[in-house]
């Protein structure tokens, strides 16, 4: 493959998933025999293993060598000194220099984080850049701005020092600069309201009264955030729409918890063992969240209040599994943020969500009495079918009415609901292949612990009718 700057750009390009049409790609980074010069090989979108190398004279930060993994809105690579210094940006005559010449820089600009993983692109720097314009006796820090539409460079400065967190500062002053490491973004504060740039910090300087530069400090080669930051990013790359994610799922045979239950004073005291497994989803942006398998903690509760409603629930916070009591009834409607609240007097009683798992329903009594728990089934779909029986009832026309009741005990309410059945004959007990009969489905009461109803089939004898029951939850 020739090399050249276009070739180079194409390459890293897809090692970043430029390319909106790229889903996740496979690559390695390696340093060749010659310390001096770095290897890239990638698969292309033919799935062909392409490999170039970057001849110059530094080298990756161990960090980006070690982990394989691009460092997000940063400097990836420029020149250094004989210690390994950035050395990127230089004083020069009383200006601030940006120095690519022979040594290019490569810079990676964020851009946020799509379903199929982070964008982010890639731009090759190759000539000298003087900085003008600097506020005079200020720290001013320095950035290189890409045009989202156009792909353009450019260059600014800001004397309001920049920010690094997963949420936005208060009370920001206009023109402050916050890179949200949750989202990868670089936003800016302008006219009241945050709006997102493609900038990359490439140092600070300070200038005198006059606006003459009196020393530089280059921006570091590698990580623009914390090593902590930017792994809880990575951590992401799997998110998916809540719409697309499971329901939690309990990784017990029954799909339950064990929860116990003792008197005391009040209404009494419920404690769980922990130590079973269960899938849950746990937020990671807006609308957008991943699966984790975790550890049910132990839990105990106070002791609560008589004669009351209680509903044992667990959620994700900050990584962790929290186990929690909320009252509420099981009419409580599911919040918009699919989260319930730990210790909360009221609306706990809501079907599991993506986010929020059900786990069991606490029935407090008089004081000093047990409470009564209900555990709850939690499983990324849930079904159940049986057989039910029923009689003739009326022999002038002959049908047959099949009473029947199924407990589900379910951390939600099914939705798939028993509706119309056409059966053979023979399948209820008969011998005629071709006479099919009509089983019709009504009077149907159902919640998460149970469903009860009806069936009226058109076909009846002296002996029973049998037909089948099926009840799901979707998935």
């Amino acid at each position: 493959m020739s090399l050249n700057m276009e070739t180079i750009q194409q390459a890293l390009d897809k090692l970043l998933h430029n390319h909106s049409e790229c889903n996740r790609l496979y690559y390695d980074i390696y340093f060749s025999e010659d310390p001096q010069d770095i290897e890239l090989e990638y698969y292309d979108d033919d799935g062909n293993l392409t490999t170039i190398t970057i001849p110059n004279r530094a080298k990756l930060t161990q960090w980006y060598k070690s982990t394989h993994v691009p460092p997000r809105n940063s400097i990836l690579y420029g020149k250094i000194d004989s210690v390994g210094a950035p050395a990127h940006l230089i004083l020069n005559a009383g200006a601030a220099e940006i120095d690519a010449s022979p040594v290019m820089l490569l810079i990676n600009f964020a851009a946020g984080i799509e379903e199929t993983g982070p964008v982010d692109h890639i731009e090759v720097v190759t000539s000298d850049n003087i900085f003008s314009g600097l506020t005079v006796s200020s720290t001013c820090f320095l950035y290189i701005e890409r045009n989202a539409s156009t792909g353009d460079l450019s260059y600014g400065h800001t004397v309001l020092t920049p920010i690094t967190a997963k949420v936005a500062p208060s009370n920001p002053e206009a023109g402050q600069h916050w890179y949200d490491s949750h989202t990868g973004r670089m936003m800016v504060y302008e006219d009241g309201a945050w709006t997102a740039v493609q900038r990359v910090w490439l140092g600070s300087c300070v200038t005198d009264a006059d606006g003459t530069v009196t020393s530089v400090s280059p921006a570091a080669i590698g990580m623009a955030v914390s090593d902590a930051d930017f792994m809880a990013l990575l951590d992401r790359l799997d998110s998916k729409p809540y719409d697309a994610l499971d329901y939690p799922h309990i990784c017990t045979d029954d799909n339950r918890i064990t929860v116990s239950a003792a008197a005391a004073t009040a209404g009494g005291v419920v404690t769980v063992d922990g130590g079973e497994s269960i899938v849950l989803a746990e937020s990671t942006a807006d609308g957008m969240g991943r699966l984790r398998t975790l550890e049910i903690p132990a839990f105990a509760s106070a002791d609560l209040t008589a004669n009351s409603t209680y509903y044992l629930r667990a959620q994700i916070d900050d990584g962790e599994l929290q186990v929690y009591l909320q009252l509420g009834t099981d009419a409580d409607a599911i919040p918009d943020d699919l989260l319930g609240t730990p210790n909360g007097e009221d609306s706990g009683g809501f079907d599991s969500t993506k986010l929020d798992v059900l786990l069991a329903k606490i029935a407090t009594g008089d004081a000093a009495s047990v409470p009564t728990v209900t555990t709850l089934c939690n499983a990324h779909r849930l079904a159940v079918s049986a057989n039910v029986t029923g009689t003739v009832t009326n022999s002038e026309q002959p049908s047959a009415v099949i009473s029947y009741a199924l407990q589900l005990q379910w951390g939600r309410v099914p939705d798939g609901l028993p509706a119309v059945n056409i059966s053979a004959l023979n399948a209820l007990g008969g011998t005629n292949q071709d006479d099919w009969d009509l089983q019709l489905y009504h009077a149907c009461d159902y919640d998460r612990y149970g469903i009860a109803g009806e069936v009226v089939s058109d076909y009846a004898s002296s002996a029973s009718n049998v037909t089948m029951i099926y009840v799901a939850a979707s998935a």
